[in-house]
């Protein structure tokens, strides 16, 4: 008998071997990138098995070190908590190996990774006994989870102890896009580009707004502003614009300013790059493995943290949103040109509302530039539509005309896990507002016991909504940070049990009216 059960085990990982490699053919044919999940209790021996599957030309692997201790050969490896090294890299199969915990924010960055044709993959422990939440919570997120994956509209879904598929779906041959970003004609410059620059380019939305930096760096504007989604490759243009206004002389010192070194390597390989097709000589600093500054015979770029930015001849702020817009303000009028990029959407984004003020503050005449053809895969890639969809990077503006029948509600977790456009709504007017509110967010309102969402609702729209942290004495260091405040005014506070308003948002259109 048991030889007869580990015969039919054998077979049957015969077979799932055989389904995957038709699952993972299937996206090479469609040009489409898909997901695959695998539960297994061996996750270092799953990791293998996929990857001695796929065959991948790139790799890209996040897990935490006690459970991938050696990286496996011709991989690009890193842990969760510095996974923001890979981001700007290019993986035929990106590989999340998790234990437990699965953030969000690790599940959208990745998506970002993975090009035409490829996969994101997820190993986990067997599903009966994964919590990808942080232990304690209230459960919601993992329902919430289970949900994201069951509506991917690519996916293979199993369990390798089991030799189980759990799902397996695959898209229309009719949503095959002809063509990828890899099939890009040559651009005929306008003003002067150099071709060797613009053969760097990875779209015709990046040739173009390239040569026209040539153009704005002729003439008198102050500004060039550069919008976009996730993965448009704004960084890697603003790199190679730098290394353009080197070759004219129109540089002494740049200074570079983002939220860290990491959210900068695609900027400084689109500089050296660029200088390298120039024939221009160069030296690069690191730190910590990380490029932090380049500087040549007549020049210098260098990244400065937010606290010790100052103004410079040109100024470079990668990702706007996250500077502040008063910061934004004095150093951009107390320097000569800025150079700006901004997602609008996307965790990294600045927000709808934000987007606008940035450009309201930065010194005119401005260029304004948008980016809208991906880098790494089709324009109709359905996984990009999921990621936005299931981890809230994208938002809409809505209109409330009119105030009528406005009820109230206390939205719970258990509500927002079974009902995503609910949870799209509270992120939509958070986002409309003011608010960078990031993935990880679904974790805090699903699985704390201590935040509760309120909302206002008119018909069908949500047009007010608060976050409220209840906090007492008892909850650790942060679920009493609203009293530990209160506490140094007043003895009384150490008797208390308060509820703080962590955000709150009201619809631009309904403001002024007693709502919040």
């Amino acid at each position: 008998m048991y030889v007869a059960v580990r015969e039919e085990l054998r077979v049957m990982d015969v077979l799932l071997e055989e389904r995957v490699k038709n699952y993972l053919q299937a996206l090479r044919t469609l040009r489409q990138r898909g997901l695959v999940v695998l539960h297994s209790s061996n996750l270092k021996k799953a990791l293998n098995w996929l990857l001695d599957v796929a065959r991948p030309g790139k790799c890209v692997v996040v897990s935490p070190k006690e459970v991938v201790s050696e990286c496996p050969e011709e991989c690009l490896c890193t842990s969760p908590g510095v996974y923001e090294r890979v981001l700007g890299s290019e993986a035929d199969v990106a590989v999340i190996v998790t234990d437990g915990l699965l953030r969000p924010n690790l599940l959208a960055a990745l998506v970002g990774v993975v090009v035409s044709g490829g996969t994101l993959s997820v190993i986990a422990p067997p599903l009966e006994a994964w919590n990808p939440a942080p232990p304690g919570g209230s459960g919601g997120y993992r329902e919430y989870l289970l949900s994201v994956f069951n509506r991917a509209p690519l996916i293979f879904w199993a369990c390798l102890d089991e030799g189980k598929v759990i799902l397996e779906r695959l898209v229309e041959q009719s949503t095959r896009e002809e063509g990828t970003v890899a099939s890009l004609k040559p651009y005929k410059p306008l003003h002067g580009t150099p071709h060797q620059l613009l053969s760097l380019a990875l779209t015709a939305d990046q040739a173009s707004a390239l040569d026209a930096f040539s153009a704005f760096i002729s003439s008198r504007n102050r500004t060039f502003l550069v919008t976009g989604d996730r993965g448009r490759g704004k960084s890697f243009l603003l790199g190679l614009s730098v290394a353009l206004a080197i070759k004219r002389g129109a540089i002494g010192e740049a200074v570079v300013v983002a939220p860290s070194p990491l959210s900068l390597q695609s900027f400084f390989k689109g500089l050296t790059e660029g200088l390298n097709r120039l024939s221009i000589r160069y030296k690069t600093r690191r730190a910590h493995g990380d490029t932090i500054a380049v500087t040549g015979p007549w020049f210098r770029v260098a990244y400065y943290p937010l606290e010790d930015a100052k103004p410079a001849t040109m100024l470079v702020i990668d990702e706007a949103g996250s500077v502040g817009v008063a910061r934004l303000r004095r150093l951009s009028w107390r320097s000569g040109r800025v150079l700006v990029a901004t997602t609008i959407h996307g965790y990294e984004g600045s927000g709808l509302v934000l987007a606008r003020m940035i450009e309201d503050v930065l010194p005119r005449p401005i260029v304004r530039l948008q980016l809208e053809s991906p880098i790494r895969y089709s324009s109709n890639d359905l996984i990009e539509k999921w990621s936005y969809e299931a981890f809230m990077l994208k938002h809409e503006h809505f209109k409330v005309e009119k105030l009528d029948g406005v009820t109230y509600t206390i939205i719970s977790p258990r509500i927002l896990a079974t009902k995503p456009h609910l949870l799209r709504k509270i992120y939509n007017l958070l986002a409309l507002a003011h608010y960078r509110t990031e993935p990880d967010y679904i974790l805090t309102i699903m699985e704390s016991k201590e935040h509760s969402i309120h909302a206002l609702k008119c018909k069908e729209e949500i047009v007010a909504v608060a976050d409220v942290a209840w906090e007492d004495w008892s909850n650790p260091p942060g679920g009493y940070l609203g009293l530990k405040v209160l506490s140094a005014h007043t003895s009384k506070a150490l008797k208390l049990r308060g509820a703080r308003i962590v955000r709150i948002a009201v619809h631009p259109d309904v403001q002024r009216q007693g709502l919040g």
